[in-house]
């Protein structure tokens, strides 16, 4: 018997093909430089979005803001003093 080929099999293969090209610009960054790398891409985001809020998606500027978020906290223990999670 052949297996039918769920909608969720076709979107994970479209990720999988997709990340690679994806990964270079949104990832978790290691870094200052991949940092300010990815806080130039919200800022590249914002401004593409001319003041639409589904262009760029909101949920892509969350992931990209909870990245930066992530790291600032890990990187400034001030910061955690100041604006508790």
């Amino acid at each position: 018997m052949i297996k039918k080929e769920s909608w969720m099999d076709i979107s994970i293969r479209q990720v999988q093909d997709a990340w690679p090209s994806v990964a270079e610009i949104i990832h978790v960054p290691h870094n200052d430089a991949e940092y300010a790398r990815l806080v130039n891409v919200l800022d590249q985001l914002i401004d593409a979005s001319h003041g639409d809020e589904h262009d760029p998606p909101d949920s892509l500027l969350e992931i990209v803001g909870m990245l930066i978020d992530t790291y600032e906290r890990a990187h400034d223990p001030e910061l955690n003093k100041r604006y508790p999670l």
